[in-house]
C-alpha cells in the first residue's frame, strides 16, 4: 500500500513533458498557389491562421490598404517574428516574403509553433531561436517534398529535444521591468517616452487594467475589444525585448487579456495588440513609423500628477532591481 502511495505521489509531482505543435501555411514555390496547410491540428493554430492570414493579411491585400501606402509609410517586405499569448497557450512564429510556383509574391509564408507545458519565457527563449534555422532551411529549397521533410524532422526534434526545465538566461521579471525600461535610451531623456506609453496604456486600455474586473476567457475566445500600441524594442536581442514588454504588460493589465506581438526584424519597434486582433491590427505588419509612430514619440499632454506617480513607480522598481542584484 505504501509503495502504491509513493508511486502515485511520485507520478503526480513529475513535470508534464513539453509539447510543441509545429504548423506552416501561406506561399512557397513548391506549390502553385497557397501551400498545403501542414500541422493545423489544434483549434488554436486554426484560429491563428484565420486571424493572421485569412482575416488579417488577406483582407489588407484584397482591400488595397497596403498598396495605398507611400514608400515612406510602408515596410518593404514581410520579415517578422511574432508571439501570440492567449489563455494558457503561447504560439511563437516567423513570417517572410515568399512566392508561389507561379512567381506571385503578395502573400508570405508563415511558420508557427504552439507551445504546451512551457512557460512564456521558455517558449520564447527555447523555441523561437530554433524557428530561425528552420526558416533558413525552408527558404533554401523550391521543392514541396523538401519542405514537408524539414517540417517533419523539426517536429520530431521539438518532440524529443526540448528541455523539460526550460531554463532561460533572462534577468527580466515583472517586478523590475519598469526599472529596465526606465534605462532604455530609445525612450528618451527624463523617462518621457515611458511616461507617454504608460499614459496611453492607462487612458486607452482602462477596461483592461489589473485593477478592473476582467472576466476569465474561455476556449471560445470571448471578444475583447483590441487596442494596439507601438513601442521601441529597447534591447538588442528580440527574445529579451519580447520578455521585457510581456513583463511590463503583466504588471499593467489583467492576466486574462490576450497579447499579440508583431516584430519586424529589420526595424527597431514591436507592435503590441492587446485583445482579439482584427485585420486593422494586422495592418501594422507593413506600416512604418512614417504612418504609425511609436507611442513614445506621440506628444501627449500629460498631467503633472500622472508624471509624479510614474516617477515614484520607477524609483520603487529601481529599488526592487537593486535589491534583487
Amino acid at each position: 500500500m505504501f509503495r502504491k502511495l509513493a508511486n502515485l505521489f511520485g507520478q503526480s509531482s513529475q513535470r508534464a513533458r513539453p509539447n510543441i505543435r509545429l504548423a506552416a501555411f501561406g506561399k512557397h514555390p513548391g506549390w502553385l498557389d497557397h501551400m498545403e496547410e501542414i500541422g493545423l491540428e489544434t483549434d488554436r493554430l486554426i484560429q491563428l491562421r484565420r486571424m493572421l492570414y485569412s482575416e488579417g493579411i488577406n483582407r489588407n491585400i484584397d482591400s488595397g490598404a497596403w498598396r495605398d501606402l507611400t514608400p515612406e509609410q510602408s515596410v518593404a517586405e514581410f520579415k517578422h517574428a511574432f508571439v501570440w499569448k492567449v489563455g494558457p497557450d503561447t504560439i511563437v512564429g516567423r513570417l517572410w516574403s515568399s512566392t508561389d510556383g507561379r512567381g506571385r509574391s503578395l502573400y508570405p509564408m508563415v511558420l508557427a509553433a504552439q507551445c504546451e507545458n512551457l512557460s512564456f519565457a521558455q517558449s520564447v527563449f527555447v523555441v523561437m531561436p530554433r524557428l530561425v534555422l528552420l526558416e533558413k532551411q525552408i527558404k533554401s529549397t523550391p521543392e514541396a517534398k523538401d519542405v514537408k521533410r524539414l517540417l517533419s524532422s523539426a517536429q520530431h526534434d521539438f518532440t524529443h529535444s526540448i528541455p523539460a526545465d526550460g531554463s532561460t538566461d533572462s534577468t527580466s521579471t515583472i517586478a523590475t521591468a519598469l526599472a529596465r525600461l526606465a534605462e532604455c535610451e530609445q525612450l528618451g531623456p527624463d523617462h518621457e517616452g515611458l511616461m507617454r506609453i504608460l499614459y496611453q496604456v492607462e487612458t486607452d486600455m482602462a477596461d483592461m487594467q489589473r485593477t478592473k474586473k476582467v472576466e476569465s476567457r474561455t476556449s471560445t475566445m470571448q471578444m475583447v475589444r483590441a487596442h494596439q500600441i507601438r513601442v521601441p524594442r529597447c534591447t538588442e536581442r528580440i527574445t529579451d525585448s519580447v520578455l521585457l514588454w510581456n513583463d511590463f504588460l503583466n504588471e499593467e493589465l489583467a492576466p486574462s487579456i490576450p497579447m499579440l506581438m508583431l516584430i519586424p526584424l529589420d526595424h527597431d519597434w514591436i507592435d503590441l495588440v492587446l485583445g482579439d486582433p482584427t485585420s486593422s491590427h494586422i495592418y501594422a505588419l507593413k506600416v512604418s513609423t512614417g504612418k504609425n509612430p511609436l507611442a513614445s514619440d506621440i506628444p501627449y499632454s500629460i498631467p503633472d500628477e500622472f508624471k509624479a506617480k510614474v516617477q515614484q513607480r520607477i524609483e520603487e522598481a529601481r529599488h526592487a532591481l537593486s535589491t534583487k542584484a
